[in-house]
């Protein structure tokens, strides 16, 4: 072989060379899929011990806003057993008669406002409860390496009415899944820890 040619595939396995190597420096690595998870909420919010504290917190809220309510009711008791003990027609009675009104209106407006606020609680609740199974999730899944995880809700059949089936069919995702890919356990014990 005569040195031009020895040049010439020189030259080309280097140019080759400088290319394959400019191609492997500037491509993104691809990283090994580590595949996909499950976990299912309604089991976390039911058996968690953090949700169970969070639900105790709503409940005593609603213990409380019933006593005070009780309270109220025997108060107007007593002044319902004062108005029977009174003459129909007398001063005394329409007095009583008009504070038992009062008193009867101020306990369905207290009772109205309690539901309400009772509702706005246990939503607030729910949703602080979410953020943090959504962070225990975020937390499983990148320890373990997952790339995805995905809600793995149950369809309860027979269902009650078609349009029921219906919105179960369409909102259901997770078809089918093995059961090492269900972190719900480990999503529990991290929640619980805090």
């Amino acid at each position: 072989m005569n040195n031009k040619s020895l040049w010439i595939v020189l030259t080309i396995a280097v140019a080759m060379f400088t290319i394959n190597g400019i191609n492997n420096v500037t491509a993104a690595p691809k990283a090994a899929s580590a595949g996909t998870a499950v976990v299912s909420i309604p089991e976390i919010m039911q058996t968690s011990t953090r949700a169970q504290a969070i639900q105790d917190k709503v409940l005593q809220s609603r213990d409380e806003g019933i006593k005070e309510l009780e309270q109220m009711k025997a108060k107007l008791q007593v002044v319902k057993a004062d108005i029977d003990a009174r003459k129909p027609g007398s001063a005394e009675y329409s007095k009583l008669k008009q504070k038992y009104m009062q008193q009867s209106a101020a306990i369905n407006a207290q009772q109205e406002f309690l539901q309400q606020e009772l509702m706005l609680k246990n939503q607030r609740a729910m949703e602080s409860l979410y953020k943090e199974i959504l962070a225990a999730v975020e937390s499983v899944a990148k320890s373990q390496g997952y790339e995805l995880v995905l809600d793995r809700d149950k369809i309860e059949l027979p269902a009650n009415s078609p349009s029921e089936l219906s919105l179960a069919i369409q909102t259901h995702k997770v078809l089918y899944y093995e059961k090492y890919m269900d972190i719900t356990s480990k999503v529990i014990d991290v929640l619980d820890s805090k």
